[in-house]
């Protein structure tokens, strides 16, 4: 059966998107045929116009969408040919999880956030030893490659954020950043994937934390303190810019 097949005579019940965040509700529908097995390993997706036309949104969506689903690997791009769904299992990006949180909600974890790693950041450049700089070099290397490489750099995010925390050397930080862990990942997860469906640069994002690593690894607790407090107000910018 091919794609085409696949999409028309009512076979997919592909629903037009009238939600505020549009890109998330094309995702959720395109991983709701994968797991229906509608959507295989292999098959090639419609044209970004053709579904643009199905969805009755936007290019522009279309495109964030498939950004985003390629950055968790949902699907793969081949320049020139076209954007495939790939072998994934059942191993989704649950967005309802990610996106379950309101608006006051996300402010005042941002805010808990800011209170909490800023002065992390300014005690691990200041008391971090060898060894957790070394740990610290290792988990931003790996960040570096997801971003350059396209894909969702949620969990090597999360962990240089907490190896600051465990750098500071004062146990309430690292107990409190463990006990809200799950409200963290969740956060940085959901910054990742606002970066990639249009709500930031992703380069631009690993530049922060680029900032943070130099400061920390240079001894400069002034520098971290302000380069931490200056990725958190960015991504608080970021949320704001796309409605999120």
């Amino acid at each position: 059966m091919s794609i085409t097949e696949k999409y028309g005579e009512g076979k997919m019940d592909i629903k037009p998107i009238r939600k505020k965040r549009v890109y998330q509700a094309i995702i959720e529908q395109i991983q709701q045929f994968i797991r229906q097995g509608q959507l295989k390993p292999g098959d090639k997706l419609p044209s970004e116009r053709d579904l643009a036309e199905k969805f009755q949104v936007s290019r522009t969506t279309i495109k964030e969408a498939i950004a985003v689903m390629e950055a968790i690997g949902v699907l793969e791009i081949r320049p020139g040919v076209g954007t495939f769904v790939r072998e994934i299992g059942n191993h989704f990006l649950d967005l309802n999880y990610i996106f379950g949180d309101d608006d006051t909600e996300i402010q005042e974890l941002m805010e808990f956030r800011q209170a909490i790693e800023v002065e992390a950041a300014y005690y691990a450049a200041i008391r971090g030893t060898e060894d957790d700089k070394r740990k610290l070099t290792q988990l931003f290397s790996e960040l570096e490659k997801e971003v350059m490489s396209g894909k969702l750099p949620a969990k090597s995010d999360f962990s240089f954020h907490m190896q600051i925390s465990s750098m500071s050397q004062n146990a309430l930080f690292l107990r409190i950043m463990e006990f809200i862990s799950d409200k963290l990942f969740k956060s940085v997860t959901k910054n990742a994937v606002n970066t990639f469906a249009g709500g930031g640069d992703p380069v631009r994002v690993l530049q922060e934390h680029r900032a943070i690593y130099e400061a920390i690894l240079s001894g400069d607790g002034g520098k971290a303190r302000q380069a931490m407090r200056y990725h958190l107000e960015s991504v608080i910018a970021r949320y704001k810019g796309i409605g999120i």
